[in-house]
């Protein structure tokens, strides 16, 4: 996953591989904590797809996470005001 992402800004084919590692990295262990910050890295490319009802649930699910950076979830939070109104 994380490889991809690193190669995703170069080419569209590694970005398309790295999200799909993350999403079935979701699919596997969708209530495992260490998943978080995939969660937010998906409900980011979902926002970004114009798929806000998809990208609000990731969101509220990374943020079901007590261990959130604070950072990401001052945007999870934003993101999801931004869908509430993009709905």
């Amino acid at each position: 996953g994380n490889a991809y992402k690193m190669l995703a800004k170069d080419r569209p084919d590694a970005s398309e591989k790295y999200e799909y590692h993350y999403r079935k990295c979701l699919e596997l262990a969708p209530d495992d904590r260490k998943m978080a910050n995939i969660y937010f890295e998906i409900a980011q490319l979902d926002f970004q797809k114009g798929d806000y009802q998809t990208a609000k649930s990731k969101f509220n699910k990374f943020l079901s996470f007590s261990m959130v950076n604070s950072s990401q979830t001052a945007l999870a939070r934003k993101s999801i005001a931004s869908c509430d109104y993009a709905e």
